[in-house]
């Protein structure tokens, strides 16, 4: 997956897919974990996340542990 977005992102695409993959994590127990949908989880996945705020959470569901600041 490229990201080909001009906006800045907090965490792009690929980086929530490598966490994702290095932690075990699938889209399906990521949704089961936090509530997100499945296409919500996938769209992440793609795009990345532009908001500090929300990029740390989703850090911090994926990896079950708190990134601190970022």
């Amino acid at each position: 997956m490229r990201n080909l977005q001009t906006k800045p992102t907090a965490i792009s695409g690929d980086e929530v897919c490598r966490l994702m993959r290095k932690h075990g994590v699938t889209i399906r127990g990521l949704k089961d974990s936090t509530g997100f949908t499945m296409k919500r989880i996938r769209e992440v996945r793609t795009d990345g996340l532009a908001c500090r705020l929300a990029a740390r959470d989703w850090v911090q569901a994926i990896t079950g542990a708190d990134p601190g600041e970022m």
